[in-house]
């Protein structure tokens, strides 16, 4: 080193986030032509994490990589790659973790923050962050392998809202569900917040608003009112009679509760009202209390979304009752053989426990797999009673056939189907969350006219 590399000033720079890498930048920009400034950016990786995209490389899609070096190329800053250990500030020294020791006149500290996974229980264990590229990447594997599900983002920044919108937007299959303290955009400009809230109701995700996460559980999220945010299925209901027209049972089927979930609000309101109801469209701009063009709008948005989403198939009431039937008495034997024959290729078994009942903790999918966890579920203990301490209740479950499984003692769960074309099972609703059976405990049946 000759006297004048000596003698210059040294910048260094820890950190090369977007405020590290600017000011690295800048700083050799305009230091350039003194001749006595030296700027050095350390970071433990040769990628710059555009931490703004993060949200689009965890639902698998590609972002362009950008080379620290090369972004550095031309501008005379030096880039040292590692890990900062230790700092010395009266020696005015930063350790990296290869023991190489650098020393500066001026610090310019942006190593940025982390992730807490430790102040909640659970969320080292069981959640995922989006804290970096790698973190990015592993939520990537997770959601491409989950198939469905729920899915919960804890968090109403602008991070949280645009994971909670592109995941909902890549997997259609997922019921997103975005956890706030507050009102998310709530600092926002009208304007922008209206967009940030149609956006949300758009894609249909669930904003629960007042909330604070207490732990984070292999199947359910806790939250400190004592509810729970897990695997979600509509709270079964018990209908009759069992002859009841087709349009009346569809009004409250499984498969409709669960399209019209995804909603806003206002949109599921405007099609009860009218599709459920026959309100006309000035009755419903009443109770609503919107102008009658934009409750026009919402039923015309709500209509397409349950079209585009609802099943579309329909088979004689009878036939159902006895698939079901077969189908339990199939279960219950162990005869894989037989529940083969009665399940839809595609067949989905979608189960809600609350996080207070074990449960699968991802939808079960697939003729071979349902087939086979019905046959050993069938012959074994259920939430510690077993199979011959239980009844079994055929009923009618929202519209359709049913089993509402006794313990001496209470309810145990209810199960409830859909069909396809051919009459065979085509998905299984599970619900065993004890919050969403009492009305079935308590026996209340609501008549189809």
């Amino acid at each position: 080193m000759n006297a004048t590399e000596a003698q210059k000033h040294e910048v260094l720079v820890l950190g090369a986030g977007y405020a590290g890498l600017a000011a690295a930048i800048q700083l050799a920009a305009r230091t350039r032509k003194r001749g006595d400034v030296r700027v050095t950016l350390v970071n433990p990786f040769e990628e710059f994490t555009e931490r703004l995209r993060l949200h689009m490389t965890a639902t698998g899609q590609e972002t362009a990589e950008m080379s620290i070096r090369e972004l550095l190329e031309g501008t005379g800053a030096v880039f040292v790659r590692g890990w900062v250990t230790a700092l010395d500030v009266g020696a005015k020294t930063v350790r990296i973790d290869d023991d190489r020791v650098l020393g500066y006149d001026t610090l310019v500290y942006g190593l940025g923050s982390v992730a807490d996974t430790v102040a909640v229980p659970g969320v080292d264990a069981h959640a995922h962050t989006l804290n970096s590229a790698q973190d990015a990447v592993l939520l990537a594997d997770r959601l491409a392998r989950l198939g469905g599900g729920t899915v919960v983002v804890a968090g109403s920044g602008l991070t949280g809202v645009e994971a909670a919108e592109e995941v909902a937007e890549r997997y259609p299959e997922f019921q997103v569900t975005l956890l706030s303290r507050g009102e998310p955009g709530a600092g926002m400009h009208p304007r922008a917040k209206a967009h940030l809230d149609a956006g949300l109701a758009r894609l249909g995700v669930r904003v629960l608003c007042g909330v604070e996460v207490t732990e984070v559980r292999p199947d359910s999220v806790e939250l400190a009112d004592g509810s729970s945010i897990g695997p979600w299925l509509p709270e079964p209901v018990l209908t009759g009679p069992a002859t009841a027209d087709g349009a009346a049972a569809d009004s409250v089927s499984i498969a409709l509760l669960v399209v019209l979930e995804t909603l806003s609000p206002l949109e599921r309101a405007v099609f009860v009202l009218k599709e459920v109801f026959a309100f006309s469209y000035a009755e419903i701009a009443e109770a609503v209390e919107r102008a009658e063009p934009a409750v026009r709008q919402a039923a015309h948005r709500a209509r397409e979304h349950v079209r585009a989403r609802r099943p579309r198939f329909t088979t004689d009431r009878a036939v159902q009752r006895d698939v079901a039937e077969r189908f339990f008495a199939a279960a219950t034997g162990g005869d894989i053989n037989a529940l083969m024959e009665l399940l839809s290729p595609d067949v989905t078994l979608w189960t809600d426990g609350g996080g207070k009942v074990r449960q699968a903790l991802k939808p079960v999918v697939g003729l071979k797999s349902v087939a086979g966890w019905f046959a050993a579920l069938g012959t074994a203990s259920y939430q510690g009673v077993e199979p011959h301490e239980m009844r079994a209740e055929f009923t009618s479950i929202n519209g359709g056939p049913g089993v509402v499984f006794h313990a001496p003692d209470r309810v145990l769960a209810t199960m409830s189907f859909d069909f396809d074309p051919e009459g065979r099972i085509s998905a299984i609703h599970n619900v065993a969350n004890p919050d969403k059976l009492r009305a079935v405990t308590e026996g209340i049946r609501r008549e189809l006219a």
